[in-house]
């Protein structure tokens, strides 16, 4: 692994004990790093949205398309896959900047 910081073990290890008190939603300090929580918190959110977006029939509109025969290659329909999920979770402009998952 490549060290971009170069921060010894010891800086390294009193940022994650900071961050560890920087948790808004609790008064206490907490066992994981903010960030880590933010980021669960994100995912969280895409998951629901994901979900969501798959109950509404994006699941049935590939399964046609598999059952159809047709002659585009596993990698197309992943990268369709992939464009249609990242469309289901694009944020709007104004919530990119705000930390809406707090």
């Amino acid at each position: 692994l490549f060290d971009e910081s170069n921060m010894d073990a010891n800086v390294m290890q009193s940022i994650t004990y900071y961050f560890c008190h920087l948790y808004g939603r609790c008064a206490r300090s907490v066992s994981i790093p903010a960030p880590v929580y933010f980021a669960d918190l994100v995912c969280a959110r895409a998951r629901y949205h994901i979900l969501a977006a798959l109950n509404s029939g994006l699941v049935e509109k590939f399964s046609d398309e598999d059952s159809k025969g047709t002659s585009s290659s596993s990698i197309s329909k992943a990268e369709s896959v992939k464009t249609e999920l990242a469309n289901i979770i694009a944020l709007h402009k104004r919530v990119k900047t705000v930390m809406y998952f707090a």
